[in-house]
């Protein structure tokens, strides 16, 4: 069962990390992490299949709750102009392929994941209901984000 305090993050897609990375500290006095760049970002999307995005990341440093500021090429999964995940809300879980199944049944669907469904969607995945988007993040990734908000 996913516990609401167990929100972690907002996450939003941005078309200029830079300048949104300004914007956001001018605006809610945030200090940031290190922006995080995959070359290669492999993601499974539904309807699609497997594909490979370039995308830098970046969370700001306090917690318990961050913004997390995506950048992505556009047309892809995470190009803001997209709106699949333009907005998202970030929470842990203790495993991701049970809480995908059990929110399947109430109506919820995957939009993209770090596995594919044979996978039981890896270690993180976009859900949503046709209304928000939520990123189910497995706990065995909190020691890896935890030092990268802390990093200078």
């Amino acid at each position: 069962m996913i516990d609401p305090a167990a929100i972690f993050h907002t996450g939003i897609a941005v078309a200029d990390m830079a300048a949104a990375q300004d914007f956001y500290a001018r605006s809610f006095g945030v200090e940031w992490a290190p922006v995080h760049c995959y070359r290669p970002l492999p993601l499974w999307i539904a309807g699609e299949g497997w594909r490979e995005v370039a995308i830098d990341t970046v969370y700001s440093r306090r917690g318990p709750h961050r913004l997390e500021l995506i950048q992505g090429p556009k047309g892809s999964f995470y190009d803001p102009a997209a709106m699949r995940t333009a907005t998202h809300t970030g929470i842990w879980v203790d495993d991701v392929g049970n809480e995908v199944e059990r929110l399947a049944t109430l109506g919820w669907r995957v939009l993209a994941a770090k596995g594919s469904p044979q996978e039981r969607f890896g270690n993180m995945v976009y859900v949503t209901d046709g209304g928000p988007v939520f990123e189910l993040v497995g706990r065995e990734l909190e020691p890896m984000l935890t030092a990268w908000f802390s990093e200078a």
